[in-house]
């Protein structure tokens, strides 16, 4: 399972089992995203840095996808647990943190496009 598919698919899992299976997801991804970053300080500074932001991007659409999941989980059920509801405020400050040192590391001309998106509630 890859991406917000998997999690999708983790998020119709019913019951302890699909917390179960939310952590072991999260396992997997951590330890890619482990290796990812190990290969990001390769190939001179300009390539580390755009690896980086690459990588930081990756990991912050990562997060977007378990809040869906987290979400989807609880709609099903009407509502969110306590432990989803956590791990879903941790998935929001992961994903925010995330995006801080990659919209830094973005050339100016980027950071521009990038804010004004933010700007205009799109």
């Amino acid at each position: 399972m890859t991406g917000s598919s998997g999690l999708k698919v983790m998020g119709h899992v019913l019951d302890g089992a699909a917390q179960t299976a939310f952590t072991g997801y999260l396992a997997v991804i951590e330890d890619a995203f482990a290796v990812t970053g190990a290969l990001t300080g390769e190939n001179g500074i300009h390539a580390a840095s755009e690896a980086r932001v690459v990588l930081e991007l990756a990991r912050a659409r990562e997060a977007v996808a378990q809040e869906q999941s987290l979400l989807a989980a609880g709609s099903g059920a009407g509502k969110l647990t306590k432990e989803q509801y956590t791990l879903f405020v941790g998935a929001v400050a992961t994903q925010r943190e995330l995006l801080k040192p990659a919209v830094a590391d973005l050339k100016s001309a980027h950071q521009a496009a990038y804010n004004a998106v933010l700007d205009s509630g799109s």
